[in-house]
């Protein structure tokens, strides 16, 4: 079972990775932005470079916590249908990054 401890341990960590992602996201756009302006582009160009940099880097630096909330919700689905289930998942905290493997048995 997992203990309160470990739950506030895990809240702090993905509001750590949320902050740092976010914050160096920023950075990184930050300095594209500024080469494309250097090399004269237009405006249009460079907010739009920003944008989709932003996306790709943001989905990029959060992917593990995309994945195990996944794993969270199998979990929690296998439960709810009153199935027995032998997960691993522990709100996707396992270490496990393999997602072809199977984490949950019925």
């Amino acid at each position: 079972m997992v203990g309160k401890e470990h739950v506030e341990l895990a809240h702090r960590g993905v509001s750590l990775q949320l902050g740092l992602s976010h914050a160096l996201v920023g950075c990184i756009v930050l300095a594209i932005s500024a080469w494309l302006l250097s090399l004269g582009l237009p405006l249009s160009v460079i907010i739009g470079v920003a944008i989709v940099a932003g996306g790709a880097l943001g989905w990029a630096l959060t992917w593990n916590i995309q994945h195990g909330l996944f794993l969270l919700e199998l979990a929690l689905q296998r439960l709810a249908e009153g199935s027995p289930s032998n997960c691993r998942v522990a709100a996707g905290l396992t270490g496990h990054r393999d997602s072809s493997r199977r984490l949950c048995r019925r």
